[in-house]
């Protein structure tokens, strides 16, 4: 099993739940970091999340291989629908991946950011 991000980040990640008014998305905002010496390649692997809870699995999205658009050294998903509740990949609106920045002085990091948008239907 994966270290998880506490062995990885030494503190709690700031990942976020934001729940809007009736009618519009909900967010989900996670951050994430990668033990050193972990290679990923965004252009031929998919990108998977999955939030769950004592209860079991409340959301699981998906990019398949190459939807994260290469700019520069850093790779970008965006799925400017998903805010509208009508995004292609179970709802993620916006994944971000940079490679570990290089600094002497902390250990170098991949970094991982998903943005994913629910609508919720009015009660």
């Amino acid at each position: 099993m994966p270290p998880g991000p506490a062995d990885v980040c030494h503190h709690a990640c700031p990942d976020t739940i934001k729940f809007k008014k009736i009618g519009k998305p909900d967010q989900l905002i996670i951050r994430s970091a990668f033990p050193v010496g972990v290679a990923l390649d965004p252009e031929n692997e998919a990108f998977h999340v999955v939030l769950s809870n004592a209860n079991g699995v409340v959301y699981e999205g998906s990019l398949p291989a190459g939807a994260l658009e290469q700019r520069g050294k850093k790779f970008r998903f965006v799925d400017r629908a998903a805010r509208s509740g009508a995004g292609t990949y179970d709802g993620l609106f916006k994944v971000r991946w940079q490679p570990p920045r290089p600094t002497p002085a902390r250990r170098s990091r991949s970094r991982r950011t998903a943005t994913w948008t629910r609508r919720r239907s009015p009660r």
